[in-house]
């Protein structure tokens, strides 16, 4: 994470949202060019599971987005969540 200004990562699984993810880090990268300047944090979560190809562990990494998705505000620009060797 340190070598990025950004990092977005997809909310669906199949990842069928490539283009609204796309809108999003141009948006993003709009507002960076205006002068916004984003920090990063890394959190590690141990109980989300690594595989999503359980129905449990979808499940869990869908509840974990729209968690997230709810403190994407004017201070926030984006709450990403990844589960498995990215994390």
């Amino acid at each position: 994470m340190e070598a990025t200004d950004l990092l977005i990562g997809y909310r669906t699984n199949p990842h069928v949202d490539l283009y609204q993810r796309g809108e999003e880090a141009a948006k993003l990268m709009l507002e960076m060019f205006e002068g916004e300047r984003p920090v990063s944090y890394r959190v590690r979560l141990p109980l989300l599971p690594v595989s999503d190809t359980a129905d449990g562990a979808r499940l869990s990494l869908r509840r974990a987005i729209a968690l997230g998705q709810r403190h994407v505000d004017a201070s926030v620009m984006n709450v990403t969540v990844l589960a498995g060797s990215l994390c």
